[in-house]
Formats: structure tokens, C-alpha cells, sequence
């Protein structure tokens, strides 16, 4: 299992986003989280299969809510997941 750790900046805060992100990574059978940080971005971390991981990045430059507005989305980290966690969770 891989680990993939993005930050998504532009108007991601109280639109949805990590709602959204949640949905896209069960629907490719990712765990991990999504968090609004103190600057306007979200973090994102989820874990999975390297095909999934590429699946889900990519679905989630080509798509996002209606009312957000991504201006950019950073990986900051890929490598072996050091544990597995159940589940999305938004926080």
C-alpha cells in the first residue's frame, strides 16, 4: 500500500471539498482523511493501491463542487504507508 499526501489551495473551504474528496476516495476503495488548514487550503491523505491513488488524483483535478474553485493541487508526499487506517474521515 502507498500513501499520497496533496494539498489543494484556492476556494476549498466551506464548498464542499472535502465532502467531495471523501466520495471520490471510497469510490476507489482509498482510506485516509481530508482537513480544512489554518491558511484556506485542504490536506488531503489517503492510502491505497498505486493504481488507485493515480485514479483518484487525477479524478480529482478533473472534477470538484460546483461553488469551489481549485487554483492548484500539490502532492507533497508519495511512498509505502506506514499504517492502514479504516475508513474517509473529513476533519
Amino acid at each position: 500500500m502507498e500513501r499520497l499526501v496533496l494539498n489543494v489551495s484556492g476556494d476549498v473551504h466551506g464548498v464542499g471539498y472535502r465532502a467531495h474528496c471523501k466520495q471520490l476516495a471510497l469510490s476507489f476503495g482509498l482510506a485516509g482523511f481530508a482537513r480544512n488548514d489554518d491558511d484556506g487550503t485542504v490536506s488531503i491523505e489517503v492510502i491505497g493501491r498505486p493504481s488507485q491513488l493515480d485514479e483518484f488524483l487525477e479524478q480529482l483535478r478533473a472534477t470538484a463542487p460546483g461553488s469551489a474553485a481549485v487554483e492548484k493541487i500539490s502532492v507533497k508526499a508519495r511512498g509505502p504507508a506506514p499504517v492502514v487506517p479504516q475508513g474517509f474521515k473529513i476533519m
